[in-house]
């Protein structure tokens, strides 16, 4: 895929990354976009440490970029408080110069309104990042140019 230019939105679950991040390795041109920050279903203590220690086998590889969406499908009365550590664990593995947000609508219009969640990813994320997550990041992922 990558010789041919084209990326990857991945959807898997953190007890598949590391097999995922062995075959990853075999394509290193290959822009991969990890959807929904790997899906920490698990959010108890535990779960999310281990969801972390999986997700850490990803971004150590550079064509991994991660997608924060869809956080509120496995808790549906998510907040902006139960989703920062996702979020800072994101921020931390991957740099905001490799994150990007999405909305995963109309799935999130099942618990969120599009404005909830924007203003939830805006209150949580330094303000300093908000340009590379909310834009930089997927125009350069996608190859998107600026047409302004």
């Amino acid at each position: 895929m990558g010789a041919r230019g084209l990326s990857f939105d991945l959807q898997l679950l953190p007890e598949l990354m590391a097999q995922t991040a062995d075959v990853l390795v075999q394509a290193p041109d290959t822009r991969i976009a990890l959807c929904h920050a790997g899906s920490p279903h698990n959010r108890t203590s535990t779960g999310l440490r281990n969801w972390a220690d999986a997700l850490a086998t990803l971004s150590a590889l550079p064509q991994v970029h991660c997608k924060l969406s869809g956080l509120g499908m496995f808790d549906h009365d998510w907040t902006a408080e139960s989703v920062s550590p996702i979020i800072s664990t994101c921020l931390s593995q991957f740099g905001a110069d490799r994150c990007m947000f999405g909305s995963n609508f109309p799935v999130d219009s099942l618990t969120s309104t599009y404005e909830e969640v924007v203003s939830r990813y805006q209150n949580l994320l330094p303000a300093s990042y908000h340009d590379n997550v909310f834009q930089n990041t997927s125009k350069r992922f996608y190859d998107i140019e600026n047409k302004n």
